[in-house]
């Protein structure tokens, strides 16, 4: 079996393990810290998502840097082992024959995730070339001053989308805010403003582009669940830090939630690679709740020491759950060859005594016999009288 077939499907399975580590970890530290800003949880968030996908890396270059020192395969270290653990040689085996499985499932399943990112593409290309028409003159009006108040002096463009269902931000070289014809009609100028505001949020944050990047983290961990749960919260308080800036810059709150819930009656589901002001579907109606509350849970020092416990807990599981599986199953099979019974070649004579008679026959050399001669001994005196003992 290829080396980088050994060591990426044990690296998928290591990886399920390291997955329910960090995101039990980030679920015990959000439940902790409730009051924490959606800022703080986004980025603890990203932080997760991040270590998922260096761990997994490591994981993967450890094992394949310990496969090519190594001096036999891993199934030839099964074989040296067996007569130690006949129940975990069994398992153990079954499991390396379906190594070459787990890792054609992988990559067929990231065959499958480029395919859905690739008809994504294409979605937003069709955004971006058709359909389209320019903002009206009230709305640019709107469109510069909402820019003036958030500092941001980027090429963001405003246009008016035919094929658009909810507003949108496509692109992050030249970002472009899709305004839904159908939409514009349901929506008084105060809600437009805080919906283009949301918008110029997520442009100004440069969420677009890290989108894309957990677009492609999720393909490459698209068989891990925990991946997918941590994304989930990402994209949760991805749009709550939005909704925190719109509501900063905005006197009413009324008109913002409002406006949502005119997007809930046309929210649909949208490309992985698009951001909209609607998020997912079945957030919009708790961000319209937690907007129209606003209320926040006082600080605990508590829950910020409990927090950092379990951030060093996880630190420690890090380290303690560094896969060290060849280096264990190399080490089984040096102490099975040193019990192995290994032809001895005696150079003395000494030795040799040293040895049974049959265990001198066996261990004897014989590409170099020696003849036995038998031991000089000093004949007996003669006899004066000239006769015989």
């Amino acid at each position: 079996m290829d080396i980088w077939i050994q060591s990426l499907s044990w690296t998928l399975i290591y990886a399920l393990g390291q997955g329910f580590v960090v995101y039990a970890s980030l679920w015990s530290v959000l439940k902790l810290l409730p009051s924490a800003s959606a800022s703080v949880k986004y980025h603890l968030s990203l932080s997760a998502l991040t270590i998922l996908l260096t761990w997994f890396v490591a994981t993967w270059w450890q094992h394949s840097h310990s496969l090519r020192s190594a001096s036999a395969s891993l199934s030839e270290t099964m074989r040296a082992i067996h007569d130690s653990s006949v129940w975990y040689h069994s398992a153990l085996s079954t499991l390396i024959a379906l190594l070459p499985w787990l890792s054609a499932f992988y990559i067929s399943g990231v065959i499958l995730m480029l395919v859905r990112l690739s008809l994504g593409m294409v979605q937003v290309f069709s955004f971006r070339k058709h359909g389209l028409s320019q903002s009206t003159i009230a709305l640019e009006a709107i469109f510069i001053s909402l820019k003036k108040k958030l500092n941001y002096g980027g090429p963001a463009r405003l246009f008016i989308s035919a094929k658009a269902h909810v507003p949108m931000v496509v692109g992050f070289i030249k970002p472009m805010i899709l305004l839904p014809a159908a939409t514009l009609a349901q929506l008084s100028p105060e809600q437009l403003e805080t919906i283009i505001l949301h918008e110029l949020a997520h442009i100004r944050r440069y969420d677009y582009l890290v989108n894309i990047l957990q677009t492609v983290v999720e393909i490459i961990l698209f068989f891990n669940p925990f991946v997918w749960m941590i994304s989930r919260i990402i994209r949760r308080e991805r749009e709550l830090c939005c909704d925190d800036l719109v509501l900063g810059h905005t006197k009413e709150p009324i008109f913002y939630a409002s406006a949502l819930s005119v997007l809930a009656t046309n929210a649909t589901k949208n490309s992985a690679l698009t951001i909209a002001a609607a998020g997912q579907p079945h957030d919009l109606l708790n961000r319209i709740k937690r907007i129209m509350e606003m209320k926040k849970n006082p600080f605990s020092y508590s829950r910020m020491i409990a927090a950092i416990v379990v951030v060093a807990v996880f630190s420690c599981t890090i380290a303690w759950m560094t896969p060290t599986f060849v280096q264990y199953e190399m080490e089984q099979a040096e102490a099975a060859d040193m019990l192995r019974p290994t032809p001895i070649m005696l150079k003395d004579e000494m030795s040799i005594k040293a040895l049974p008679y049959q265990d001198w026959r066996m261990t004897y050399p014989v590409s170099n016999p020696r003849k036995w001669t038998p031991p000089s001994v000093d004949p007996l005196p003669a006899n004066p009288n000239g006769e015989g003992c």
